[in-house]
C-alpha cells in the first residue's frame, strides 16, 4: 500500500495540473474535443511517474508469504541492480497507449455530464456521480491494454514485448482474459474517482471565491485612496 500512496498526491497533481495548463493554451477550451485532447496529453505526461509507481506495487503485491522486500524502495534498489533503468521503466511504451485514451475519456465523460446549459455551478451529488462513470468508462477502455501491461511488469522478461504478450494470452486463455478482473476494477474505480472530482472541485470553487473576496477588497482599498487623491486634490482650491 505504501507505493501508491506515496505517489498519488505526486500523480494527481500532474493530472490536474498539466490538464488545467493544457485547457488554458487551447484555443476552444470550452469544445468537448478540447477536453479529450487535454485529457489524453495529460496521461501521455504523467506515465513515467505513474509506470514505476505500479512496477513496484505489483511486484510487491505478488511476493508470497517469506517476503523478498520490505518496502517500496528496497524494490527499487533490487530492480535497478538486476535489470537497470529498463527494468524501473518495464512497460512504460504501453502505459503510454493506455493512459492516452484513458485520460481521453475521462475528462471527455466528467465534462459533457456537467455541463449545464446556463453554465451554473454542478452539485455535488451530479460530481460525484459524473467522477464516477468517468472513471469507470475509462477504464473499460483501457482495461485490455492494462492487463497486457501488468504482464510484462509482474513476470520481467517472461514475454519478448506488447505483441507478444497479447498473443501468447490470446492463445491460452482467450480473448476473455483481456477483461478479467474489470468488475473489481469498476468497484474501486467509481467511488476513487467520484471522490477526487468532487473534492478537486470543490478546491478550486473554494479556493475561487477567497480570490474573488481578495480582488474585491483590492479594488476596494485602491477605490477608497482614489477618494484620497481627490479630496486632498480639492483642498487648496477650496482654500484659495
Amino acid at each position: 500500500m505504501s507505493s501508491p500512496v506515496a505517489g498519488v498526491a505526486m500523480v494527481n497533481a500532474i493530472i490536474f495540473g498539466v490538464y488545467g495548463e493544457i485547457q488554458r493554451r487551447i484555443p476552444d477550451s470550452t469544445s468537448l474535443y478540447s477536453h479529450f485532447v487535454a485529457g489524453a496529453l495529460t496521461g501521455i505526461a504523467q506515465s513515467p511517474i505513474s509506470s514505476p509507481i505500479e512496477l513496484v506495487k505489483m511486484r510487491m503485491q505478488l511476493q508470497t508469504s517469506t517476503a523478498q522486500f520490505s518496502g517500496p524502495m528496497e524494490c527499487l534498489k533490487h530492480t535497478y541492480k538486476h535489470e537497470g533503468y529498463r527494468g524501473l521503466f518495464k512497460g512504460l511504451g504501453i502505459t503510454f497507449f493506455r493512459e492516452a485514451p484513458s485520460f481521453g475519456i475521462y475528462f471527455f465523460t466528467y465534462e459533457a455530464l456537467t455541463r449545464t446549459a446556463d453554465n451554473g455551478p454542478v452539485s455535488t451529488p451530479c460530481m460525484l456521480l459524473a467522477g464516477g462513470l468517468a472513471g469507470t468508462a475509462s477504464w473499460v477502455i483501457s482495461y485490455p491494454l492494462d492487463v497486457v501491461k501488468s504482464r510484462i511488469q509482474a513476470n520481467g522478461n517472461r514475454y519478448a514485448g506488447v505483441i507478444d504478450c497479447l498473443k501468447r494470452s490470446v492463445m491460452t486463455e482467450g480473448y476473455s482474459c483481456l477483461y478479467r478482473g474489470l468488475s473489481s476494477t469498476i468497484l474501486r474505480a467509481f467511488p476513487t474517482n467520484a471522490v477526487t472530482f468532487t473534492v478537486v472541485a470543490w478546491t478550486f470553487r473554494l479556493l475561487g471565491q477567497e480570490a474573488n473576496k481578495t480582488t474585491e477588497g483590492e479594488a476596494i482599498s485602491k477605490m477608497v485612496e482614489s477618494i484620497r487623491e481627490i479630496s486632498e486634490a480639492r483642498e487648496p482650491l477650496l482654500d484659495k
